[in-house]
């Protein structure tokens, strides 16, 4: 999946849509922009859940970019990678991102992503890169 930037919008298949629950009640659903646009405008936070058609379950918000582009540890593991690394996206990571950005973990045994504890904004932004050698 591509992204505008870092920190910006990402650019998700246009048929890509979540439910979104919040407050007790159940919306949509609405496109990946969509719910970035509610994100950025204040009108959702991070305790919103989106359901998760893969998982058959909701989830918390800042995991909604690893449903829509899953982390890719299997094809890591295929592919002859030992060890991964959580890349993080630096001084916009929340405090529970922050702990595990730039650490490295064996490819068998990564830590869960988004971290518990995740508020990052609009979403969790950590993501695994194979370590070479």
């Amino acid at each position: 999946m591509a992204s505008d930037c870092r920190y910006n919008k990402p650019m998700a298949a246009p048929d890509s849509r979540r439910y979104i629950s919040r407050v007790g009640k159940t919306e949509g659903p609405f496109t990946i922009d969509e719910i970035y646009d509610m994100v950025i405008a204040r009108k959702m936070d991070h305790n919103a859940m989106f359901w998760s058609e893969s998982k058959k379950s909701w989830k918390f918000l800042p995991g909604l970019m690893l449903d829509v582009d899953p982390d890719h540890l299997d094809q890591f593991i295929k592919d002859g990678v030992k060890q991964v690394r959580v890349q993080g996206s630096g001084p916009k990571d929340c405090p529970a991102c922050s702990v595990l950005a730039d650490k490295i973990f064996p490819v068998d045994n990564p830590p869960l992503l988004p971290p518990v504890g995740c508020q990052c904004v609009p979403w969790c932004r950590l993501v695994f890169a194979a370590v070479q050698g």
